[in-house]
């Protein structure tokens, strides 16, 4: 497997490493003539093996936490990474998720709720959603709890205990 390449950009999407031209797919096209160095994930298909190519090391790895959620696939991921970036992705928003291209609402709920972001990456994650974890872990429905602790959040609550406190007023209903 591929993981990290570092070289001459010799065509939008070409990264030439070592005198072997690597087609690469980017968020935002490698300039030619300029040299680029990239954190790479390599998929392999039974009829194709794709390289993705991301500047960071963070970017890299939630593009790959985005591929493990159920129904999202690399394609979706690159749009995702391309439409929201990282911080859209750790702001654990579905709102935000959504704005990529491709993703609906649901979509964007089920990468939200079911994205497991490695233990080193810094998430920046809203309130809501430890209330969320919290619901879930009690027992409480997955979608449900979601809802229930966003709405907390409106009620104009900052303090997590207090926010847990009306959501699960709002669960129970």
């Amino acid at each position: 497997m591929i993981g990290y390449l570092n070289g001459d950009v010799v065509a939008p999407n070409v990264l030439s490493a070592g005198g072997v031209g690597y087609v690469i797919s980017v968020t935002a096209p490698l300039v030619p003539g300029t040299k680029a160095a990239l954190w790479v994930t390599t998929v392999v298909r039974e009829d194709s093996i794709t390289l993705y190519g991301f500047e960071t090391q963070d970017e890299n790895v939630v593009f790959q936490a985005l591929c493990k959620v159920v129904g999202v696939g690399p394609s979706m991921a690159m749009s995702v990474m391309r439409d929201v970036g990282v911080a859209g992705v750790l702001s654990l928003d579905p709102k935000a998720i959504a704005r990529a291209s491709g993703v609906g609402a649901k979509k964007a709920e089920a990468i939200a709720s079911g994205i497991k972001l490695p233990a080193g990456l810094v998430s920046v994650r809203e309130p809501w959603h430890e209330v969320a974890q919290t619901l879930i872990s009690l027992g409480f429905d997955e979608k449900r709890s979601n809802e229930a602790a966003r709405t907390a959040l409106e009620s104009g609550e900052s303090d997590e205990a207090k926010l847990l406190s009306v959501a699960l007023e709002e669960v129970r209903r």
